[in-house]
């Protein structure tokens, strides 16, 4: 019972950072945040059906569960074959006395389910229910996440591969097109779990100097069943409706051709075969993600997202004198998911990717390279607040930057932080 606490608590915070964090997207690039963290959402509520206690959390974080909830009746207006799951989230979180008090004394939170309510009469009366607050003594915050062994967590992982693989399965292997059904979420939910999978394997790897646990007999999959993954993760990146998802695809291809003999081998015989070259690592795909941004999409505080970013002039860095800086450049684009960045401020940064949940502190004048395991990264950029702290008040800058560059932070004409690409 420790370790489904253990998981389901991690995808709650998973799936709250993903909606607290749609707060500071601009609405016109909304669409693929609010899909991400709605999945993330209904799986940590699944999740938390046999461990239903780690929903109870303290008033620290009403915020974050305000913001769910807020998710959850946008999705039920947004997207109508999504409206059941929807309410069975939300009877699932207004279950419990912690969420239904956000619900009933955050007035947006209230006005977001007015409609949502009106012809649920259960989550009504819910909702007129009288629950004491809760002390003082029990707001202190809970941890964030529980440390488990790396061969604990590896456990897991193939568990989330299995499940989605088991998915992968029931569609025969090949990605569905229906778009007004819910058998889009369903899959997109089983590639998930792949990339969220990967992802964790990636992060103890490293941590242990990739020299931790072996990734098992063939990461727990049968040999025979490899071809299949691969076949769905074809038709997956070739959907139109899951455009946005290209880059998460070649990623899931790409570890799985490393940490996998099975798929490598599947990957070989379909190359040889009718199925052509590796979709994830042809020359064209590469030249054309490294060509659709040359100039990193800053949203800064105050930006007003209907102008365009203007070119800004280089401050920091003499281009004339940059040899160095090509050097890492030719580096970066060497390895897919990689990227370069050097702080040419005067002070220390604090640069968060959002998709890793990873901070690095860069000092002023120095360089470093970054595994950020797709195509693109959305990166916070920070300077160092009061006591070592970031906040939102601490934000320079938030970009988008992509793999195989490398970016100078600067200062453009205007005083505004920015990420500029190199040209070799």
């Amino acid at each position: 019972m420790a370790e489904e606490e253990d998981g389901a608590l991690n995808k709650l915070a998973d799936a709250l950072e993903k909606c607290v964090a749609l707060r500071n997207v601009p609405d016109f690039r909304l669409d693929e945040p609010e899909s991400e963290a709605w999945e993330a959402l209904r799986m940590a509520v699944t999740s938390a059906r046999r461990a239903p206690a780690v929903l109870d959390l303290p008033q620290s974080s009403s915020d974050s569960m305000a913001a769910a909830l807020e998710l959850l009746a946008k999705t039920w207006h947004k997207r109508k074959a999504l409206r059941g799951r929807a309410v069975a989230c939300l009877s699932q979180l207004l279950g419990r006395d912690p969420w239904l008090l956000v619900a009933q004394h955050r007035p947006e939170v209230r006005e977001a389910l007015a409609e949502v309510l009106e012809g649920q009469p259960e989550l009504q009366a819910r909702m007129d229910c009288i629950v004491s607050t809760p002390s003082v003594a029990s707001s202190e915050p809970r941890p964030r996440r529980s440390s488990r062994s790396a061969e604990t967590e590896l456990v897991g992982i193939h568990e989330m591969l299995r499940s989605g693989r088991d998915t992968m399965h029931g569609f025969h292997w090949q990605f569905p097109r229906e778009p007004l059904s819910t058998k889009l979420d369903t899959a997109t939910e089983a590639f998930m779990a792949f990339y969220d999978g990967l992802n964790r394997l990636t992060i103890i790897r490293r941590d242990a100097g990739n020299g931790g646990p072996a990734a098992g007999p063939d990461l727990g999959i049968e040999p025979g069943d490899w071809p299949g993954v691969l076949s769905f993760l074809a038709s997956m990146y070739s959907c139109e409706s899951r455009t946005s998802y290209r880059g998460r695809v070649k990623f899931v291809a790409a570890k799985l051709e490393e940490l996998s003999a099975g798929f490598a081998s599947a990957a070989a015989d379909a190359e040889q075969g009718e199925s052509g070259a590796r979709f994830w690592s042809t020359p064209a795909n590469v030249e054309a993600a490294s060509e659709e941004v040359r100039q990193a999409e800053v949203e800064a505080e105050g930006d007003n997202p209907d102008n365009p970013v203007a070119q800004p002039e280089v401050q920091g860095v003499d281009r004339g004198e940059s040899a160095r800086l090509m050097e890492l450049l030719q580096g970066v684009r060497e390895g897919f998911g990689k990227l370069g960045i050097l702080n040419t401020l005067d002070q220390e940064l604090a640069l968060y990717a959002e998709e890793t949940r990873r901070e690095l502190r860069l000092k002023s004048g120095e360089a470093m390279t970054l595994d950020i395991e797709a195509e693109q990264a959305t990166i916070r950029i920070n300077f160092i607040g009061l006591f070592g702290l970031t906040s939102p008040r601490t934000r320079l800058a938030r970009v988008t930057l992509r793999h195989r560059q490398y970016y100078c932070i600067e200062k453009d004409a205007g005083g505004n932080t920015v990420a500029v690409a190199l040209e070799a």
